[in-house]
């Protein structure tokens, strides 16, 4: 499939999680998450460059434990956190995220997007972003 461009682009997921012993595959409701690429203070964050090269509708899985969740998914845990249910226990996450729609946003959707990280101010364990 095409690479498609992704830089400030709109990008949305449907993402499915699982933890422990319980195949992915038995997950039969996706949650959907949008994030735009590339304005992460930091530069972009483990998950965006794993994601860079996938084309529309192709899937991208993951399995990790949950204690590296911040450090792999950076500046995206505070919009994954509000998305999708995560696992109180230190379990390993097995993830399946389809990339479903590729949009360019409004400038008023980067910048509000720019403000709200900004906002943040850093994540720390008590920022309420689930992937502590």
């Amino acid at each position: 499939m095409e690479k498609l461009e992704k830089n400030l682009k709109k990008l949305t997921f449907n993402v499915w999680a699982s933890t422990g012993d319980k195949p992915i595959e038995h997950i039969s409701e996706a949650a959907q998450f949008s994030f735009i690429y590339g304005i992460g203070t930091e530069g972009l964050s483990d998950f965006e460059m794993a994601i860079d090269g996938l084309g529309l509708q192709e899937v991208f899985e993951l399995e990790i434990d949950k204690n590296r969740l911040h450090s792999y998914f950076g500046w995206l845990c505070q919009a994954m956190g509000s998305n999708l249910i995560l696992p109180d226990s230190d379990d390993t996450v097995k993830m399946k995220f389809e990339l479903h729609m590729v949009s360019t946003p409004e400038p008023r959707e980067i910048v509000t997007a720019i403000a709200e990280l900004q906002s943040h101010g850093g994540c720390s364990s008590d920022c309420g972003c689930g992937c502590h």
